[in-house]
């Protein structure tokens, strides 16, 4: 019995803890390009490499955010459904 009530609860509000997980994987990726941002720096300068190492760095740290925005915009906007679909359903 306790385990169904477990499991009940998992499924309230699944709507908010989609943008819940949207938002924190928005900062963890966010925080991963920036930090492979730096390492492709270092690699760079420290190995001695060219200037395509360093604009694979430069693309890395422009283009990761932006990708990591638009993922998580869809994943945020998917929850947003479902919460909006919840609520539509229960006010019935």
């Amino acid at each position: 019995m306790e385990l169904l009530t477990r499991v009940e609860k998992l499924f309230n509000n699944v709507g908010r803890k989609i943008q819940k997980l949207a938002l924190i994987a928005f900062i963890v990726e966010i925080i991963a390009s920036i930090i492979g941002a730096c390492v492709m720096f270092f690699c760079c300068l420290s190995w001695g490499g060219d200037f395509s190492c360093f604009i694979s760095g430069l693309m890395f740290l422009i283009v990761g955010p932006f990708v990591s925005y638009l993922n998580s915009a869809l994943i945020y906007g998917f929850g947003l459904i479902i919460e909006k679909y919840t609520t539509k359903k229960s006010d019935k």
